[in-house]
């Protein structure tokens, strides 16, 4: 064949491939889609699906009525541009979430990319991610994720163009509050029993998170989340939802959170301003959703999907794939709040992997996340009853004399302006890694403020009333073994000049002792784990080349290690930074009387410089320390180093 004919083979061959290709795709891409997954999902606008490593999007002609076929996500169907270099030609995306017209997408490795429409100017991809400082943001180990994104319409700051704006949410009191831009990954842990989350504006990691239904017993096997309301399902039908993001949880610094039902604005039907409202707590609990009627030929899956429909906490759309008592396929659907379910024939039947063979049968339970801690609080003997750092409440017990009273800890995730444990987030209060740092409020039930009992007056007035329901009045420094509590001695009190208020400290170590199953839990990332690994012991290779592999691996320990040290090191020192920057500004503010104005600046001056100064003790703490999984790990290596060499020394001689 002569050079031009070849040309032009290779030029028509390269033609013929590629247009079956999108051919194929385009054949096998779905007509409509109706519940969300990592492969597909929808919008007002748009519905969106995964193929051959690459995002493709068509209008939603059933909402909007406008047609068109599916085209590549932004004509690539793949991260581009300056702002997501690390995307290199031959990876691919893996699986993707949207909420409104943004998208969150992870390539083959796990990290995430992100496609925000709501800023002025072009519209990039994004893989950077995070505030106040930005990085790479990775997947955590997971059973399954989510995307929400909550917001209001805010034309001073941004454009947003899409149909899908909740505008508000109802705090416990009834208050409208108007959303900020609240944009939330939501994950799945392993075991189905914590949901970690990250949102925009949170340093990028993974150590923040919220214990399933039934206190974290709960085994959920998927879950949705539209709106900053999630969704979750167990093996055996089970649903249940509750409303949970950054801004509400209680630690979001520069808004104000209150724990009496205060009422709000001059109307029912008026919304708060995002930072001149001041949210009740506590949050909502999760709420069980009443079963689907599975008679006759009908069916339900595990593939769920909740949609927004509207503005406040009651226009979420629950959906359940299934069929119908007459075997057809579809969805079951209902509104987050009411009752009956509906179902609806769309043709569509659910992937036999999702599919519940005995709806509403004999259910799984996780084991119990819940501790005991027991110490000194003073000269009062103390228990920290049902805790754990990704539940709440918890009781904090007190013995005196004859009496017990139980009080009320309301604990949430602290803030900070730098990454707890970016490696390793699930190892985050375990106990084989590092402590984890809470605010918490203290709730004293009306009996015991009211108390005639002279014995548990004398208690309540002398350590506890003076912290009754103030908002994030303690802090917590917590593990699987240890509870530091302490309160804190300065507190602004309200929004008038120099209003701080000085309360005594109280302060207790809580301790309890891990059980063997705990120790022994096979974590993929723990040291002890690592350690243990058949290939570094006999028979699996001679003594030589075993005194080799845990040399090595001691040698690499040894430098995740120093890096682990390195890197809370580095995060001390820049909330040092920041705790020294904040109080010269809270005060200047003070000063002039900027205290509390309806704004984030105002907000930040009652937030206190309690998150940077905790994080800061936490973070430099760890850094000249080491975790007591490592130091197991370490000698385990160094006395099986000692015993080979010592068998090879025998051999040697008996030779």
């Amino acid at each position: 064949m002569n050079t031009p004919a070849l040309i032009l083979f290779v030029v028509i061959s390269a033609i013929l491939t590629l247009l079956p290709r999108s051919g194929l795709a385009l054949e096998q891409l779905p007509d409509h889609v109706f519940v969300k997954d990592r492969e597909q999902s929808f919008s007002y606008e748009n519905y969106y699906a995964l193929k051959d490593g690459k995002l493709w999007i068509k209008p939603n002609e059933r909402a909007t009525g406008r047609k068109g076929g599916w085209v590549l996500f932004e004509g690539t169907g793949v991260p581009f541009g300056k702002e997501a270099k690390s995307f290199g030609p031959f990876d691919r995306l893996t699986e993707f979430a949207t909420e409104g017209l943004m998208v969150m997408a992870t390539s083959q490795n796990g990290r995430v990319y992100m496609w925000e429409p709501t800023l002025f100017g072009p519209t990039v991809w994004q893989e950077e991610m995070g505030a106040p400082f930005s990085d790479a943001l990775y997947l955590p180990p997971n059973r399954d994720w989510t995307f929400s994104m909550s917001v209001a319409v805010a034309p001073y700051k941004r454009v947003t163009p899409m149909h899908d704006i909740d505008s508000y949410y109802e705090d416990s009191a009834g208050n409208r509050i108007e959303f900020g831009f609240t944009a939330t990954i939501y994950t799945l842990d392993p075991d189905g029993q914590r949901i970690r989350y990250w949102d925009t504006g949170l340093p990028p990691s993974w150590d923040r998170a919220f214990a399933t239904p039934e206190r974290g017993r709960f085994v959920a096997e998927r879950l949705s989340a539209s709106g900053s309301t999630i969704l979750v399902i167990d093996k055996s039908g089970k649903m249940y939802t509750r409303m949970y993001d950054y801004e509400m949880n209680g630690a979001c610094p520069g808004l104000r959170f209150t724990w009496e039902k205060l009422r709000q604005g001059k109307t029912p039907d008026e919304v708060i301003p995002l930072f001149k409202a001041v949210r009740v707590m506590p949050l909502e609990d999760w709420r069980e959703q009443e079963q689907i009627p599975v008679k006759g030929l009908a069916s339900m899956s595990t593939r769920i999907a909740i949609v927004m429909t509207g503005e406040g906490n009651a226009a979420r759309e629950l959906r359940v794939e299934g069929t119908d008592e007459n075997g057809l396929c579809g969805y079951w659907s209902k509104p987050v709040f009411e009752k009956s379910w509906s179902f609806q024939i769309t043709g569509e039947c659910a992937d036999v992997r999702y599919a519940i063979a005995e709806p509403y049968g004999k259910r799984e339970l996780g084991r119990e996340l819940d501790k005991t801690y027991a110490g000194k609080l003073g000269k009062l003997d103390v228990e920290l009853v049902d805790f754990y750092y990704f539940n709440t409440p918890a009781t904090l017990r007190v013995k005196t004399g004859t009496r017990t009273i139980d009080l009320k800890l309301q604990t949430y995730d602290g803030w900070g302006a730098t990454v707890q444990s970016k490696d390793h987030p699930e190892l985050v209060g375990n106990v084989h890694g590092e402590a984890k740092l809470l605010t918490g409020t203290l709730e004293i039930p009306t009996e015991y403020l009211e108390s005639a009992d002279p014995e548990i007056r004398k208690v309540i007035d002398e350590s506890f009333r003076r912290f009754h329901h103030v908002h994030a009045g303690f802090l917590l420094v917590a593990d699987d073994e240890r509870v530091e509590l302490k309160s804190q001695r300065v507190k602004r009190a309200g929004t008038d000049w120099f209003n701080y208020k000085f309360r005594s400290r109280i302060a207790a170590t809580l301790t309890r002792r891990p059980t063997e199953d705990e120790r022994s839990q096979s974590l993929l990332n723990g040291y002890s784990y690592l350690a243990s690994a058949p290939t570094l012991q006999p028979p699996s290779a001679p003594l030589e080349t075993l005194v080799a592999r845990n040399e090595a691996l001691l040698k690499e320990f040894r430098k995740m290690n120093r890096h682990r040290r390195w890197q809370q090191l580095k995060n001390g020192m820049l909330s040092v930074v920041a705790t020294v920057a904040y109080y010269p500004v809270n005060g200047f503010l003070s000063l002039i009387g900027y205290v509390g104005r309806d704004d984030l600046w105002g907000g930040l001056t009652l937030t206190g410089g309690s998150a940077f100064t905790s994080h800061a003790a936490l973070n430099l703490k760890l850094a000249f320390g080491n975790s007591g999984d490592y130091e197991r790990a370490v000698k385990v290596l160094k006395e099986r180093i000692g015993a080979y060499k010592a068998q090879l020394r025998r051999g040697r001689r008996g030779n």
